[in-house]
């Protein structure tokens, strides 16, 4: 069952600025926020929580630069090319996590994540040739 995280406290978050790694999942988190002292961050686990956008200003996401990999599946997800706006600036974001998002049933999903994120090597546990 979901623990029942509903936010990220920042000014808990501030007191790791080395953090590297953090699961997150299986909460009910419905914003990306909070992280904004975490720019170190590598690995981010954020599947099965309640999230709809990553393109708000409020958002974290787009600070979180060092991201390599995303794990964002089984949320609630749907502006595929908002999204992928935010997504493509992480310049070494390489294994990305969406499936199981209303965004994830567009057409041509996967081609378009492929082609707005040239560093992927994964895209939903499966490999990028």
């Amino acid at each position: 069952g979901r623990r029942g995280f509903e936010r990220i406290d920042a000014e808990t978050m501030a007191h790791l600025p080395n953090l590297e790694t953090l699961w997150l999942n299986d909460n009910k988190l419905a914003k990306l926020k909070g992280l904004e002292h975490n720019w170190r961050l590598k690995h981010l686990y954020m599947h099965n929580n309640c999230i709809s956008t990553v393109c708000s200003a409020s958002s974290s996401l787009h600070q979180l630069r060092q991201l390599e990999t995303l794990q964002l599946a089984n949320n609630q997800l749907q502006d595929l090319k908002g999204t992928l706006e935010v997504l493509s600036k992480l310049p070494f974001l390489k294994k990305l996590q969406l499936h199981s998002n209303p965004l994830a049933s567009e057409s041509m999903y996967r081609e378009a994540v492929i082609f707005h994120i040239p560093t992927l090597t994964q895209l939903d546990s499966a490999l990028i040739t």
